[in-house]
């Protein structure tokens, strides 16, 4: 079997956990041929891994790089970091807070394809004000590529899937677990150039998301939140945060390739 092969396959065995992949290569804890060619010709998707020449260079900056993606859609999108943009929030997001989501995107859609996470409220925001302003989008999966969480955005799921792209580093039917959107965050942070916060709380997977995104030196901004109560955008604002109030804010601010914040925020 070629590494390519055997790398897909252990992703699959291991469920897409990049620590435990890594591991069993180095003990050379090899799955079965049997098993590892059963795993192979289940596979519905399109797979992208480590090996291949067009994984994206940026990648391998993250933390933990994903050895193998599996994906629905185009994955050119993928080959330009500097055409991607990160945006993420609240599941339970304010009107105000998604409005002001909606606004941003709409007018820079054009310019960089939209990433988020497919989750409620601002994610879906952000997925909607691209597809419908002519623009192209990313969702990251926290589950398996096959399987639509939540369940509610299962149009939008499939529009994506055929249009724009799908891509998580678990295949198949695997259930979303919180561990899961902490390695999907970091994933969302390492494709994109910046990260917009649209709306969070400070305790949230958006702090997660913000730190990765510091972590790589991108460029993390941040859309002001009015008066929402242990608001991360305030604290990230109050911690030098670029601001974000217009779309050319954030043409303007990823044009920098600065950050103002160098540090993790608490």
């Amino acid at each position: 079997m070629n590494s390519r092969n055997l790398l897909i396959a252990m992703a699959i065995h291991y469920q897409g956990d990049v620590l435990a992949v890594t591991q069993a290569l180095l003990n050379k804890n090899l799955i079965d041929e049997t098993q590892a060619d059963a795993y192979l010709k289940s596979i519905k998707c399109n797979v992208l891994t480590i090996l291949d020449p067009d994984y994206p260079s940026y990648l391998k900056e993250i933390r933990y790089p994903p050895i193998v993606l599996f994906y629905y859609g185009d994955i050119s999108l993928l080959s330009d970091v500097d055409k991607n943009l990160a945006v993420v929030g609240a599941r339970k997001a304010s009107v105000e807070g998604k409005n002001n989501v909606d606004y941003i995107v709409s007018n820079v859609c054009k310019k960089y394809n939209i990433i988020s996470g497919l989750a409620k409220g601002i994610d879906t925001i952000a997925h909607k004000a691209a597809i419908d302003n002519g623009g192209r989008t990313i969702a990251v999966l926290a589950n398996g590529i096959e399987y639509c969480y939540p369940s509610c955005n299962s149009e939008l799921y499939k529009e994506i899937k055929k249009k724009h792209l799908v891509i998580s580093e678990y295949y198949g039917y695997v259930s979303p677990e919180q561990k899961h959107f902490h390695q999907r965050n970091r994933l969302i942070a390492g494709l994109a150039k910046g990260t917009l916060i649209g709306e969070a709380s400070r305790i949230s997977g958006t702090l997660i998301t913000a730190n990765y995104t510091l972590e790589l030196f991108r460029q993390l901004m941040v859309i002001p939140n009015g008066d929402i109560k242990n608001s991360l955008n305030d604290l990230l604002i109050k911690e030098g945060a670029p601001v974000v109030t217009e779309p050319q804010d954030v043409i303007d601010y990823l044009s920098e390739r600065g950050n103002s914040l160098l540090c993790e925020v608490k």
